[in-house]
């Protein structure tokens, strides 16, 4: 039932194994972007109509996105501050940034519900199989839309000293910026679906 509200943004500074031909070393970052925050919202709660009330809730968790370069292309650039000859690049590549997304589902335990009559039992098994689980899988298809690779083109000038630097932040800087909207569309996505109450007779023995 519950869509998770993302919370604790990090960045990480990790590098992986990713070798970047043109500067010779590890050039990939990764940032984390916090688990979803934990529990249900009070605001979505399915009421079963009597002493039961069940929640679902579908969690998200961004951090597994990444950006590392590729198609690197260098030249012998001019006007370069601070450097001539082959030492002023113009240095140009793709910024491939790639995002996953995790969710976990969370639906009710029918131990919870021990003390209730077998029809009663029976009634609540039917509504969490086939109307709240179904419901948070549609949570699950929203936060999805999160998935995919995004190319975008870089290009800058310098002295082959800095350049390295500069093009890492410009690339972070990006993926960033990418990243952002993404993570709101798909988040939106799912609040999108809420609230969402089923009300079911329990009314039987």
């Amino acid at each position: 039932m519950k869509s998770s509200k993302t919370s604790n943004q990090r960045t990480n500074g990790n590098r992986s194994s990713s070798h970047s031909p043109f500067f010779g070393g590890k050039h990939e970052g990764s940032y984390g972007f916090g688990l979803s925050a934990k529990g249900p919202s009070p605001a979505k709660v399915v009421n079963f109509g009597g002493p039961v009330a069940l929640r679902g809730l579908t969690e998200a968790d961004y951090s597994n996105n990444s950006w590392a370069l590729a198609n690197e292309r260098g030249r012998q650039g001019s006007g370069c501050e601070g450097c001539t000859g082959r030492d002023c690049v113009q240095y140009s590549a793709t910024v491939r940034s790639t995002f996953r997304v995790s969710t976990t589902v969370t639906l009710p335990n029918m131990s919870d519900y021990a003390d209730y009559t077998e029809c009663q039992r029976r009634r609540i098994r039917d509504a969490i199989n086939n109307q709240l689980a179904p419901h948070e899988q549609q949570h699950v298809a929203a936060f999805r839309t999160y998935n995919g690779t995004v190319d975008t083109p870089i290009a800058m000038t310098g002295c082959r000293s800095e350049l390295e630097g500069r093009v890492a932040a410009r690339a972070a800087e990006i993926h960033l910026g990418v990243e952002g909207p993404r993570r709101a569309s798909a988040q939106a996505a799912s609040d999108a679906l809420d609230p969402f109450v089923i009300n079911p007779d329990l009314n039987c023995t």
